[in-house]
């Protein structure tokens, strides 16, 4: 805003109808100041609000917020959870009493050091 014109209130319409740039650009301004202004006074009553009701403003959700109860999902290990673990077939792998047998495999034309790698 210049110094001799007047604030008159600003509709988003009025922004997109204006054809010079100039007066465009002023009246985006215009508007997202009072927009901005009006959002403010909003925040502001509302805290008052909670402040004189003794209540806390709602909070936004978080992911633990929004998430549903799985029955399959261990909270805690029970006992029998930790007996499966020792009679599992893989058991013994995890354990690393066994070393795994690993088969490495190649195409029919392979690269050099594709045949390298598998020759180790």
């Amino acid at each position: 805003m210049t110094k001799g014109q007047k604030p008159f209130n600003v509709q988003q319409s009025h922004v997109s109808s204006a054809r010079d740039r100039s007066r465009k650009t002023l009246l985006l301004s215009q508007y997202r100041h009072i927009r901005n202004k009006t959002k403010k006074d909003e925040r502001i009553k509302r805290k008052q609000l909670h402040e004189q009701t003794g209540t806390e403003a709602l909070k936004p959700l978080q992911i633990e917020d929004k998430r549903e109860y799985d029955e399959t999902y261990l909270h805690q290990l029970e006992e029998e959870d930790i007996n499966e673990d020792k009679i599992d077939e893989f058991a013994t792998y995890y354990d690393e009493k066994t070393t795994p047998k690993i088969v490495i495999s190649t195409c029919r034309r392979p690269k050099k050091v594709s045949y390298l790698s598998a020759t180790l």
